[in-house]
């Protein structure tokens, strides 16, 4: 996201991190997102 929009920021949504933001949006079915246990990280992707 940072890449894309340098400023943003997921604070200004009232997260206190990337990774709150994220899940939240999983929850409301905005994105899908899975944890790679290979890679120990989280894949997210837009819902379509």
């Amino acid at each position: 996201m940072r890449k894309a929009d340098s400023s943003f920021s997921e604070k200004t949504f009232g997260y206190s991190g990337f990774l709150q933001f994220v899940k939240a949006a999983n929850v409301k079915g905005v994105v899908d997102l899975s944890f790679d246990d290979e890679t120990g990280s989280y894949r997210v992707a837009l819902k379509s």
